[in-house]
């Protein structure tokens, strides 16, 4: 979970070559610290737009990463077969094409957060949503760190970009200002259905206190795993679309036993999916190399250790005492 302390500077990140960045950076700083969330205008140029929107949308139409589940519906208790869906999210992208951490948009984000992070941070994660025109679903009042291991302190950002404008038509974001310091809500899954993946906020907050975000084409929006957010339904004729890349901190375990009880009765059909996909001994070399590539390790001893510990949790040789 990442606290307002988390947030620091560092003199030693080699920024790229854009006049206002060191503006930018300082300006989004000091908002994830007062309000949990900040706005970036024209962070990503049109040309990487382009090339970000061509490469999701031959995602989007093969359903890349469905069998593993990594494609399916946030808002659905079924979304087997090819029905079609209204709000489909795709995990990790980049594993699907390679290419998108090799533009310039990621490279200025991964400047960015380790500004704003810290020279240790690291890219955790990339997705994909897309609301369906017409009656694309609202997004639920959640907070990220909701959908992770309690255990576990999570000190991350969100950069979440606009792949089109975005507006209260289409659904652009919200958030509650300061939410980010008051520590993790309850949350119980969307509509008490355990089947649908996204889960809702139930505790207490101000929703009259939210404020809307509409943003141009390559705006993006920063938030912290606690800061409490969500977007509008889409009502409009077009797609709306965006695309976000999670930088995080090295996760560290919490002193206290804190638990998370929405989680325990979860039962989607994407974590069905995932399960079988994973259960296959085949897929382990693909989950390592996977591994390797996002974390871009060289050394062969880390190498080493890395197939160990795959091998270890498939079962595929025994965990050795001591």
């Amino acid at each position: 979970m990442l606290q307002a302390e988390s947030l620091t500077r560092s003199t030693n990140v080699s920024a790229p070559k854009h006049a206002d960045f060191a503006v930018e950076t300082a300006a989004a700083k000091k908002e994830l610290e007062e309000r949990g969330y900040a706005h970036v205008q024209g962070a990503c140029t049109a040309a990487d737009v382009k090339t970000i929107n061509g490469i999701l949308e031959k995602l989007w139409r093969k359903r890349a990463g469905f069998n593993e589940g990594n494609f399916y519906d946030l808002v659905s208790d079924d979304d087997e077969g090819d029905k079609p869906m209204k709000f489909p999210q795709i995990i990790n992208p980049n594993e699907s094409a390679p290419e998108l951490r090799k533009t310039a948009y990621f490279k200025r984000i991964e400047a960015m957060a380790k500004e704003l992070l810290g020279p240790e941070a690291r890219f955790s994660f990339d997705h994909a949503l897309r609301k369906a025109p017409l009656d694309g679903p609202m997004t639920p009042w959640h907070q990220d760190v909701a959908f992770r291991d309690p255990s576990i302190e999570y000190r991350e950002l969100s950069f979440w970009m606009a792949l089109q404008p975005t507006t209260m038509e289409n659904g652009c974001m919200r958030f509650i200002p300061g939410s980010h310091k008051v520590g993790l809500l309850e949350h119980r899954p969307f509509q008490n259905n355990p089947k649908i993946h996204v889960l809702e906020c139930c505790g207490q907050f101000d929703e009259d206190s939210a404020e809307y975000v509409p943003l141009k084409s390559g705006d993006l929006t920063i938030h912290t795993g606690l800061t409490l957010h969500g977007a509008g339904p889409n009502v409009s004729k077009g797609y709306r679309a965006g695309y976000v890349i999670v930088f995080e901190l090295p996760p560290r375990p919490l002193a206290t036993g804190a638990v998370s009880p929405w989680l325990a009765h979860r039962e989607t059909t994407r974590q069905m999916r995932a399960r079988r996909w994973r259960s296959n001994r085949l897929n382990v070399a693909v989950r390592a190399w996977r591994y390797v590539r996002r974390n871009e390790l060289t050394s062969l001893s880390t190498w080493h250790n890395l197939a160990s510990r795959v091998l270890e949790r498939s079962g595929m040789i025994k965990r050795r005492a001591g």
